[in-house]
């Protein structure tokens, strides 16, 4: 029964943001249509993160293209890339500069899936973020805190 009751603690696969990351690689590739580009935002990634997300996007769908995108600079830069293709911008945490950049205010608490229609940036989606607990770890190299306040 510990065993049970500890899952959440000593299973590495099970630290804070890797859950929500596998979740949103299989909706993203149930959902998005064929050859779509999506610029994967997440704190503190190394490309480690985005690669877990597109790892579980590309599983059966290989057409999605998943690339991190840590700073204003290279989404607006990944934006011009591909405005003539199907392009959507995935955030673990919308920040004060992704709502700046994309023109769309999302709360905290959620991570967001935007779209571009008719020219202007909408939330597709939001997936609930797990919060830390007693025995819900935040994986060593997850910046968790770049997440707080909006930022």
């Amino acid at each position: 029964v510990l065993e049970l009751g500890l899952a959440n603690y000593w299973r590495f696969d099970l630290e804070v943001p890797k859950p929500l990351l596998r979740q949103a690689g299989r909706d993203l590739a149930e959902t998005l249509p064929p050859a779509a580009q999506v610029a994967a935002i997440v704190p503190s990634d190394q490309g480690n993160f985005t690669s877990i997300l597109g790892h579980y996007a590309n599983l059966g769908r290989p057409d999605l293209h998943v690339g991190p995108v840590d700073k204003p600079d290279q989404l607006a830069k990944f934006l011009e890339q591909s405005a003539d293709k199907r392009t959507y911008v995935w955030a673990y945490c919308p920040g004060d500069w992704v709502g700046a950049t994309l023109g769309v205010d999302v709360s905290g608490g959620h991570a967001a899936l935007f779209v571009q229609s008719d020219g202007k940036w909408t939330v597709a989606r939001l997936w609930p973020l797990r919060k830390p607990g007693r025995f819900v770890k935040v994986y060593k190299l997850f910046d968790l805190s770049k997440c707080a306040g909006g930022s």
